[in-house]
């Protein structure tokens, strides 16, 4: 019976091969969309899950003590792990990271290669008992108990070392060159990682650690445990809740000058959180932890959405064509039925072509995602690979998805099918056709419905976009040139600005701590001799010309000025910090830290600027200078103003000169409004995707347009050959078959148009900076789907308005 099934259902589809083709086509790129996506979510929901134990590690996280106790933070001080060691005995390891930013890294010998890293993390010799990267070379029990060591990775090793063994090799780490021994080589991080190095060293490479082993308040570590297993989660938070309160107080005396009650009195809390490991990558978004960025599970259920929705559009294809295709198969299951066939059978044979076809379509799928998987990789960020599917999981996922999706495309045409009544049949009462169909007509509306959707959020995300790159920043951000790490060149730094001052393309040049568009240096201020507690202020040291150079507005007051030495010891804040402060005449007055201990004048008020991205408000920012009694802040980014016309050559002029003194030291330069456009790399990523599946779910859904375009015109084949006879032009008659297809979509625009401003409105939420959102997006979807589904039917109704009325009418 199964193979007479087979014979049957490949006959039918060699015979009807412009429909199987529609549908063949139509399933094969929604299996393909939907593989890539099940790859892409699957590696989101695996990161980290290849350490050993991983469910029994957590991240210690901690109330943001530094904005208003209204976040959490995944940073805490260095003396919280013993903390929680001690007062939680179901802590099995505990470790710390440290991350200290980019350093020039040389190899020791005759003939040193010097590097600039940027994934140095330095952490306790706990650091292997916690997680389980592979070690290639050196014991992971005793690589960092000695203080000087440094775990490197494989790349890393083969970077500075080439075929050698590294393993007993000296680093001279930083400016200062300090050697560090090499005592391990890891393999490279998986990309699934929620954070990634390419050198483990060991705390002392770092002064400040041991100066503030002591601070609650230098929330400078990330803080991992390892619990006992079967711990019982609960019982361990309720622990961790009293901790800061126990150990935090004498910090807290010592910095704010006030004790731990009298922080409580005021209303604020600190407490300590467990964060299972596995969730950090798509769960704490907006959670710093100062590892690296974070993606969000918000991605993964759009992702997922749009699988769903090109699948859907796939399948209410097959549906639609098969049900329209009814009148040629009626005669066929009537004569079978009247020759005894049962529906039992007929169900079956139904269901036979449905899988067949989409076992071909799944087999042809595989090609189309190895296709697409290059410019998804490229979109997406990730480097899938369709050897993935070896895995049992997968290959089993995979193929449930074909067995259920030829079961769900089949079922309804086939119990359709074998429901005819032989008699009927046979005498010619059975109507098909688009008016017949309501069903038809109703999952056309959802097909179109849904790409409208797509298109309107597309739009909404890219104008989002396009605002965020328009919006006033409240300063310059276009034709500024970034140099990074020119503390390096030392006592050299002052000759070097001055020369490139010289230059007739510098308009003007300036340094800093640090610049927009990542600040997040900040402190406690508050006004002197005011009530009020002291509130986080974000601050930089710059030297004179740095609010020339970048362009910010002064509202009151003046910037630093040469021409008042005492400038070097003020202050000047933003709008919000002045609000914040409470006061209507800033100029003049002081703002104290430290318990009151430190204190600054303000001369100067600069109009509000966006220092961090659009996801986040703007915040009260604080200048200093770098020559003032502020602490000591590092000199790192030079910035220049430039304006020439062959950037590119003036670039390498200035690294020809950097060259001449830098002593072989990495030069690191930037523009700032690339810098700024990387804070929405994400949205921009997100946005070319949705794109790209979006053309092609409008894709799919034309197909299965044009499919029942070209069988309405099938079905009209007499009626169009007698208006032709009586006179009827090609556009008359290409409007009676667009005719009932424009109504269906103008119908899934109403629908849509709703459904599309509520998605769009809740991706917008997140932004503290937005677009207006207008009906534009909503009215342009639809103009572009109509205009597609138009083009679309016109090609059949052409094709049928063109053809001779005498072969229409004698074919009937």
């Amino acid at each position: 019976m199964i193979r007479n099934f087979l014979k049957i259902a490949f006959r039918s589809i060699v015979n009807d091969k412009f429909y199987s083709l529609i549908n063949i086509t139509g399933l094969a790129i929604g299996i393909a969309c939907s593989l890539l996506i099940a790859l892409y979510v699957v590696d989101e929901l695996s990161f980290d899950k290849f350490h050993a134990d991983a469910d029994r590690i957590f991240r210690i996280d901690q109330t943001n003590i530094w904005s208003g106790n209204t976040e959490q933070i995944g940073v805490t001080g260095p003396p919280v792990a013993e903390a929680v060691r001690a007062e939680v005995p179901e802590v099995e390891h505990s470790t710390r990271i440290r991350v200290v930013g980019n350093m020039l890294v040389t190899k020791q010998g005759s003939s040193p290669v010097a590097f600039d890293e940027s994934r140095i993390f330095l952490t306790d010799s706990t650091f292997f008992d916690v997680f389980s990267f592979e070690m290639l070379q050196g014991d992971p029990q005793t690589a960092l108990d000695e203080q000087g060591s440094i775990v490197i990775s494989a790349s890393t090793a083969e970077k500075y070392f080439g075929e050698e063994e590294a393993l007993g090799k000296t680093l001279l780490m930083g400016d200062d060159r300090v050697p560090f021994v090499i005592t391990g080589v890891v393999a490279d991080i998986p990309d699934n990682s929620h954070f990634t190095f390419n050198m483990l060293a060991t705390m002392d490479l770092d002064p400040l650690i041991e100066r503030y082993e002591w601070s609650w308040i230098w929330t400078q570590m990330t803080t991992y445990v390892k619990l006992r297993p079967d711990t019982d989660i609960g019982a361990v938070e309720e622990k961790l809740l009293g901790v800061p309160k126990k150990y935090a107080g004498n910090s807290m005396k010592l910095i704010f000058g006030y004790t731990f009650e009298e922080y409580e009195a005021k209303g604020s809390t600190w407490e300590l959180f467990l964060t299972p490991m596995t969730d950090i990558h798509l769960y704490t978004a907006t959670v710093g932890d100062r590892l690296g960025e974070h993606s969000d599970i918000l991605y993964v259920y759009v992702f997922i959405s749009i699988a769903v929705f090109i699948v859907l559009i796939a399948c209410i294809n097959f549906m639609n064509l098969t049900t329209a295709r009814s009148a040629k198969r009626a005669k066929e299951t009537g004569v079978r039925k009247a020759l005894g066939s049962t529906r039992q059978g007929l169900t079956g044979q139904f269901l036979t072509e449905s899988m067949l076809l989409t076992a071909v379509a799944m087999l042809l799928s595989l090609g189309v995602a190895e296709l697409l998987k290059i410019p998804f990789n490229e979109l997406s960020g990730k480097d899938l690979s369709l050897t993935s599917l070896a895995d049992p999981v997968l290959a089993s996922m995979f193929i449930g998805l074909a067995l259920t999706l030829g079961l769900l495309t089949g079922s309804y045409p086939a119990f359709y099918l074998s429901s005819f009544r032989p008699a009927s049949v046979l005498r010619g009462n059975l109507r098909a056709g688009l008016k017949s169909g309501r069903l038809r007509n109703t999952l056309v509306v959802i097909q179109f419905a849904i790409s409208m959707v797509l298109i309107s959020v597309t739009q909404v995300v890219f104008k989002q976009i396009n605002y965020a790159r328009n919006i006033n920043l409240g300063f310059d951000k276009e034709n500024i040139l970034l140099l990074g790490n020119v503390q390096r060149l030392g006592n050299d730094l002052e000759p070097f600005k001055e020369e490139l001052a010289t230059y007739a393309e510098v308009k003007s040049i300036a340094t800093s701590s640090d610049t927009p568009p990542r600040i997040y240096g900040e402190d406690l201020y508050k006004a002197k001799g005011s009530d009020q507690a002291e509130f986080p202020i974000n601050t930089i040291a710059t030297d004179y010309d740095y609010a020339n150079t970048l362009g910010f507005e002064l509202v009151e007051g003046r910037y630093f000025s040469r021409e008042s030495p005492s400038d070097i010891h003020g202050v000047v804040l933003n709008e919000t910090a002045v609000q914040r402060l409470g006061w209507d005449d800033p100029i003049g007055q002081r703002v104290t830290k430290d318990g009151g201990s430190r204190e600054f004048e303000v001369i100067g008020v600069i109009k509000d600027f966006h220092f961090r991205s659009m996801y986040e408000t703007i915040e009260p920012f604080a200048f200093f200078h770098l020559e003032g009694k502020h602490w000591r802040m590092p000199n790192t980014v030079l910035s220049m103003k430039v304006q020439s016309s062959d950037l590119v050559g003036f670039v390498e002029r200035v690294e020809d000169k950097w060259q001449s003194i830098a002593e072989g030291r990495p030069f690191e330069f930037s523009f700032l409004d690339s810098a700024i456009d990387r804070t929405l790399q994400s949205e921009v990523a997100i946005g070319r995707v949705i794109t790209a599946f979006t053309g092609l779910a409008i894709f799919i859904a034309c197909l299965g347009l044009m499919g029942l375009a070209a069988f309405a015109a099938e079905q009209k084949t007499k009626e169009i050959g007698i208006r032709k006879v009586l006179g009827a032009s090609v556009s008359s008659i290409v409007t009676l078959i667009a005719r009932d297809f424009t109504k269906l979509i103008l119908v899934a625009f109403i629908i849509a148009a709703p459904l599309g401003y509520y998605a769009a409105d809740w991706w917008l939420q997140d932004f503290a900076y937005k677009t207006n959102l207008t009906l534009l997006p909503l009215v342009f979807a639809g103009a572009i789907a109509l205009v597609v589904a138009l083009f679309t039917v016109s090609y059949q109704a052409i094709k049928a308005g063109s053809t001779d009325p005498v072969k229409s009418l004698r074919s009937e």
